[in-house]
């Protein structure tokens, strides 16, 4: 084991979109430096982003999301990893294993760590939403349908998801494969099953929105990783007009950005202030005197004075809206923020307008709607109360303990000639 007196802990964060970069990093920063020497590997291109001073020792790693399209994106193709990548990925991990010599391994949407870990006998921690693992009831649809233009609806839409449904356990394909070659049982044929493998798995979720009965033995929810990033709010921020609502949009670094004119334009006539964050991925051009426009912004700060959140629903604006006690109107463009939204549908806390659905017209109808009535702000609030009450980052320090405890028994159980040279 390290003979450093703190314990090691390797985050390492999968850019498939930036929460799976965001994530680790707020749990990591929940970590007693004088208890825990951290290392965080993730491809730094978002890197300037994270709040500063970060308690860690950053490693660069390459993403193999960064010439991915928001096509594959939507049909999640991105997160299904084959063959070769998840070997090469085995062979960059075993490598930071040897180099940084971790007790534990936390990883996020790195699904190489499912053979790595096993391999190397490192702990893996996996942080994975709930609405993945086996036991859901949550339902997967895509929010993108190439056959619904052919077929129409909803023959189309049942079509594709029937073939959606076919073909996902092909997901686990080379995670298995590679499991294989290396001498290892697979871990199933579900992807559901590779997407949440894990010794320990942190669900990044409320149990009020995202319940699992019972709560897997290795599981335990951490609550939502808050995050906003590291910059100054623009000049115009402080001349937002007082007598006006502020309706927030961010689409994120996974929403479609040509949808952004088109709800700019639903929403610019309405009596609001519109305040957009683009996160850098598009060039809006002149707007109208009550749309406000940046690049990033403090997405808590924002989501606290807005009075609705429009969004992709995903694992980043969406919680910052909620713990703002900030309705939420979604419109996902994946698989994992439509599953999300579903959730926050059901809890009163928003509505969605698919992506095939967006239209000018059907984005103002829902934001009106959802700025007159008040039982929305009201399960928002809730949501805001459930989340104020969790303590994140003891829930998962007390995972992070269950992971040591069953690394020093092991250590403990093997034979003295398996200690050398760890």
């Amino acid at each position: 084991m390290s003979t450093s007196p703190r314990r090691r802990v390797l985050f390492i964060g999968e850019l498939v979109t930036l929460s799976h970069m965001v994530r680790p990093a707020v749990l990591a920063a929940t970590l007693d430096p004088a208890r825990y020497e951290v290392f965080f590997a993730c491809d730094p291109r978002h890197l300037s982003l994270l709040r500063t001073p970060n308690p860690f020792h950053f490693i660069p790693l390459q993403s193999r999301l960064a010439v991915k399209s928001l096509e594959e994106v939507a049909l999640m193709r991105d997160s299904f990893y084959d063959y070769a990548t998840v070997n090469h990925y085995v062979r960059e991990d075993l490598q930071l294993f040897a180099t940084w010599r971790p007790d534990v391994v936390v990883g996020d949407m790195r699904q190489s760590l499912v053979v790595s870990s096993r391999l190397a006998g490192v702990p893996f921690v996996n942080i994975m939403n709930a609405h993945w693992h086996p036991t859901s009831s949550t339902p997967y649809e895509s929010p993108v349908n190439p056959l619904g233009a052919w077929l129409g609806e909803p023959w189309g839409g049942m079509l594709f998801n029937g073939l959606m449904k076919l073909a996902l356990p092909l997901a686990s394909v080379g995670v298995n494969l590679v499991s294989l070659q290396y001498g290892l049982p697979v871990v199933g044929a579900d992807f559901k099953s590779i997407f949440s493998y894990g010794d320990y798995v942190a669900f990044p979720d409320l149990p009020e929105l995202s319940p699992l009965h019972p709560l897997p033995e290795n599981a335990a929810y951490v609550g939502p990783c808050l995050w906003t990033p590291d910059v100054a709010q623009p000049a115009w921020w402080g001349a937002l007009p007082a007598d006006r609502p502020v309706v927030y949009v961010n689409l994120g670094s996974s929403g479609q950005p040509r949808l952004l004119p088109t709800v700019i334009r639903a929403l610019a006539g309405l009596p609001v202030s519109v305040v957009v964050a683009t996160a850098g991925r598009t060039d809006l051009g002149p707007q109208p005197a009550n749309v406000f426009v940046a690049d990033f912004l403090d997405g808590l700060q924002v989501a606290r004075r807005a009075r609705l959140t429009l969004c992709n629903g995903g694992s980043t604006a969406g919680p910052q809206s909620l713990a703002g006690g900030t309705p939420v109107l979604g419109i996902p463009s994946n698989m994992d923020q439509l599953a999300s939204m579903r959730l926050l549908v059901a809890r009163g806390a928003g509505e969605m307008v698919p992506e095939a659905e967006a239209s000018e017209e059907g984005i103002r109808d829902a934001a009106r709607r959802m700025l007159v009535d008040p039982r929305y702000r009201r399960a928002a609030g809730e949501v805001a109360a459930a989340i104020e009450r969790f303590d994140a980052g003891s829930a998962f320090n007390g995972l992070l303990d269950r992971a040591f405890a069953a690394r020093a028994a092991a250590w403990r159980a093997a034979p003295a000639a398996a200690h050398a040279g760890v």
